[in-house]
């Protein structure tokens, strides 16, 4: 079984270590992944510029580390490399939940995005930022993983967003198959005047609690439940459809 697996946190990151190690134990796991932290980039591909890729030496195993986006990692190894196409994708583990808007933002979400437009099985997982502890959440993935791989239960372009409550394994209280809640960021910009035609702004602040219902991703994650939901790149909104063609905006 070969399993494509990448991240957005770097080719280095501890999550992503975890995980190969258990996806190791189900299939073939080859790793193209950025040379560099790249959180937050969403979608982006790197069209600019010719992208470097080096082979590197990966916990033991080669690895693939890619000057580019989590976007641009799925799209090398799938469609640039002429190698055998994957039969899965797995992007993670991301450290940080990825619930609510964060679904927009997240680079380890849109690589999985990227590799359900391909028409391949994917899953993006991510960690709850309280825990720095990989190992049960790899597990899980593995199991995920290794259900898509026996059973492509999935529709085609649908893929599965996971995340896991940053709590000791013995305090998480089971698998709840959720919505994506509408739960977005409260954010400001610090300023820094370097003179008097040049500033610095940095972005902060933290995800905004909306009282969501008992069936979202954000409540399942605070009450140490996994959150599993299957998302889609559709971002048609279907009924307002009927309500532009009565406006006869169009036909």
């Amino acid at each position: 079984m070969a399993i494509l697996l990448t991240n957005d946190d770097g080719i280095h990151a501890e999550g992503l270590l975890a995980l190969r190690r258990e996806l190791d134990k189900i299939g073939e796991t080859t790793v193209f992944a950025p040379s560099r932290e790249r959180s937050g980039v969403a979608h982006g591909v790197t069209i600019s510029r010719p992208i470097a890729v080096e082979e590197v030496m990966l916990d033991g195993a080669n690895a693939y580390a890619v000057d580019g986006t989590p976007v641009d990692c799925v799209k090398i190894a799938v469609k640039g490399m002429g190698t055998t196409r994957p039969e899965l994708v797995v992007s993670g583990i991301n450290s940080g939940s990825n619930v609510g808007i964060d679904v927009i933002y997240s680079g380890t979400v849109s690589a999985a995005v990227e590799a359900a437009i391909m028409g391949l099985p994917a899953v993006a997982i991510s960690l709850a930022r309280q825990s720095s502890d990989f190992s049960y959440a790899a597990r899980f993935g593995a199991e995920i993983a290794q259900a898509l791989l026996e059973d492509r239960f999935l529709p085609p372009g649908v893929l599965l967003n996971i995340n896991v409550p940053g709590v000791p394994e013995g305090e998480i209280r089971g698998v709840a198959i959720t919505k994506q809640s509408r739960s977005c960021y409260g954010e400001r910009f610090e300023r820094e005047d370097l003179s008097p035609k040049k500033m610095f702004f940095t972005l902060t602040g933290k995800l905004v609690d909306l009282a969501e219902p008992s069936d979202v991703d954000v409540t399942a994650l605070s009450n140490n439940y996994i959150s599993v939901t299957p998302i889609h790149f559709d971002l048609t909104h279907y009924p307002s459809i009927e309500a532009l063609l009565r406006r006869k905006i169009g036909k």
